[in-house]
């Protein structure tokens, strides 16, 4: 088998490269990203199940590859195996078998299968970058299918249909895709027009996310924002102050009065009195925002209750919003069957704390590996050591968008987590031969170490700060 020599390595510590089945099983998952996260399939050609297809295929490509084994011996796909034991062993006692064991099959294993394959067919460090772009190329087109097909629906941006037929999933989404899109932005080998067309996507972005009015998309874009501004020069953080300034001056002209005043609700329920108010639509928006906010607490709150009621096995997977409603029948009151609004009390009401811990582990250990593997890439001046970083950096602050918005919305058993706990698996495992392979050079060159110096050294085109030294660990 041929193999690729790794820019300043010996050959003999080249990289396998991938073989033709694994080359079609990347393909097919590039693509899988890209239908998924863009959602042009809801749109055209949903009877050809093409995204399944697709999937299909690399999962074949995973199987006869031999990575998946290896995957479920690390940290993250440890978590992964014992959170779907946990969901199995939810399915007989929930309050709904049927319904619990549908959710089971129809989304968290189908969850559980893209894990594996993200994990499994990215092989290479060539790989990992187009795993990233992929997610960034269906973010882009999601926004501008958004920007082109949606409508204004009580001031707030959305579909007529699919998934994007919810404005915060629109804006999740989107916000989950924004670092990938600037880490294509900062690639040294696109030229100009490219940097153009990726620039002009991350615009649209920005503008769809803020029209879609959701306050937990806001929240964490501001958390995006900040880490952003956090890895770039001084140079980069007047341009982004500039860029934010102007950013704000075009929106507050594009955005109505109603989806002014519904942001407004973040800090208050009563920031816009009726004075601001310029229509009665505008008076309704705001009527809508402020009742959902008092909705999302009575939610929270009651699926806290659910929880110390039901705390080890919950009420069932999917099931919080039947099991209230029949709470609700039974007491003679009205019943909305509403989701918790929260992930993370999803998982504690209708799985148990048990499998909140471990959702939470999981989280955490994705966190750790990334930051660890960035740490460690930040160390060494290389082109291959700074292309890790980035991507270390890009995908963790995707994981900390995922983590604000989680608070949001009620998501556990989609694949959005699983694919970014398959990535971290599989960007971590390539770079720390890379990395190894670096830093026995540096030891035969004789070249300080940052531990040993004090010197902070940063990768060619890091996005991130140098943090302290530290090993890389295990995923």
């Amino acid at each position: 088998m041929m193999a690729i020599p790794r820019a300043g390595n010996s050959a003999t510590e080249a990289l396998p490269a991938p073989t033709p089945l694994q080359s079609l099983a990347f393909g097919s998952f590039w693509l899988f990203n890209v239908a998924y996260y863009s959602r042009v399939f809801e749109l055209a050609f949903s009877s050809l199940h093409i995204p399944l297809i697709l999937g299909m295929v690399a999962l074949l490509g995973s199987v006869v590859g031999g990575g998946i084994l290896r995957t479920l011996r690390t940290t993250i796909g440890m978590c992964m195996l014992a959170l779907t034991a946990l969901y199995a062993a939810n399915v007989p006692f929930s309050s709904w078998r049927t319904g619990s064991l549908q959710v089971f099959t129809e989304s968290w294993l189908k969850s559980g299968l893209a894990f594996l394959i993200a994990a499994s067919v990215v092989v290479t460090l060539r790989h990992c970058r187009w795993a990233m772009y992929s997610i960034a190329t269906g973010t882009a087109l999601g926004a501008v299918l958004v920007s082109w097909k949606g409508t204004m629906v009580y001031g707030r941006l959305t579909m007529a249909w699919g998934t994007f037929g919810n404005s915060n999933e629109i804006a999740f989404s989107l916000l989950l895709g924004l670092p990938l899109l600037g880490l294509m932005f900062i690639d040294p080998h696109a030229g100009s027009f490219r940097k153009l067309l990726i620039g002009a996507a991350i615009i649209i972005t920005l503008l769809v996310l803020v029209q879609t009015g959701s306050r937990g998309g806001l929240i964490g874009l501001a958390v995006v924002g900040f880490f952003a501004f956090r890895a770039v020069s001084l140079p980069g953080k007047i341009m982004m102050v500039l860029a934010v300034g102007v950013l704000i001056a075009v929106a507050g002209a594009l955005l109505s009065g109603s989806l002014r005043d519904r942001y407004a609700t973040i800090f208050s329920d009563d920031a816009a009195t009726g004075d601001d108010l310029r229509s009665a639509e505008d008076a309704r928006t705001l009527q809508l925002a402020t009742s959902s906010s008092q909705a999302r607490r009575a939610l929270f709150l009651r699926s806290l209750k659910v929880t110390m009621e039901h705390p080890l096995l919950g009420c069932g997977i999917g099931q919080f919003g039947a099991y209230t409603a029949g709470l609700d029948y039974a007491a003679g009151m009205r019943a909305d069957w509403m989701g918790t609004h929260n992930t993370y009390t999803q998982v504690s009401s209708e799985a148990g704390i048990p499998a909140l811990i471990v959702f939470l582990v999981l989280i955490v250990s994705c966190f750790r590996s990334l930051g660890a593997c960035y740490r460690r890439a930040a160390r060494i001046q290389t082109t291959r050591a700074g292309d890790i970083a980035n991507m270390a950096y890009a995908l963790r602050t995707s994981l900390w968008a995922y983590a604000i918005c989680a608070a949001f919305a009620h998501v556990a058993y989609d694949p959005t987590l699983p694919v970014m706990a398959g990535l971290t698996v599989g960007i971590v495992g390539i770079a720390q031969s890379e990395l190894a392979c670096a830093e026995r050079e540096m030891a035969e060159k004789g070249a300080p170490s940052v531990a040993g110096t004090g010197a902070r050294q940063a990768p060619l085109s890091a996005i991130g700060p140098a943090g302290r030294s530290r090993p890389a660990t295990g995923v």
